[in-house]
């Protein structure tokens, strides 16, 4: 597992090794986790789970990117690991 506290330093995370899966929160200055999973997906074939303690984001993120609302309990992160790992997950 590997943390990074801005989405420029994930990036440069994912510049430098392989990742199977990366887990973004929403609220991030100067580049949300929408932005950064657009961006993660246009460059590398890794999955993106969107975690938020918002209760409506922007309508386009519910089909496109599996969410793991806030908070969330370690079943909840099980399940939704489960179902991007066999493909299956969609917004949520």
């Amino acid at each position: 597992m590997v943390a990074a506290s801005s989405a420029s330093e994930a990036l440069a995370c994912l510049e430098r090794d392989v990742f199977d899966l990366v887990i973004t929160d929403f609220a991030m200055p100067h580049m949300n986790g929408a932005q950064l999973a657009d961006e993660i997906r246009r460059r590398w074939p890794v999955p993106v789970i969107l975690s938020s303690g918002y209760a409506e984001l922007p309508s386009d993120l519910a089909r496109t990117l599996p969410r793991l609302p806030k908070p969330y309990a370690q079943a909840d992160l099980r399940d939704v690991l489960e179902a991007v790992m066999l493909g299956r997950a969609r917004g949520r």
